[in-house]
């Protein structure tokens, strides 16, 4: 486990991911059912949209958080800043 304020005073290094592949409007997307697109859908199927794209794109951050994990091995710690409810 890291704890942020130990390893930043013993001077080790410290990888900061990007806020905008991981926050929660990232990994919760919201579709606008008013647009050309998603007019003509039923009610189930823009269900399954959301659900898609919900998915999509929590797997686009996983595999981000993954890669920086790989990339930064050399990092004591990587933090992500964000307040999750």
């Amino acid at each position: 486990m890291c704890r942020l304020n130990d390893t930043y005073n013993e001077g080790k290094t410290i990888g900061y991911l990007n806020l905008t592949y991981i926050s929660l409007s990232q990994l919760n997307p919201v579709i606008n059912r008013q647009s050309k697109e998603y007019k003509n859908k039923t009610k189930s199927q823009l269900v399954s949209i959301e659900r898609r794209k919900t998915s999509d794109a929590r797997t686009a951050a996983a595999t981000y958080i993954g890669n920086c994990m790989v990339k930064w091995q050399d990092r004591n710690c990587l933090v992500g800043v964000l307040n999750f409810k």
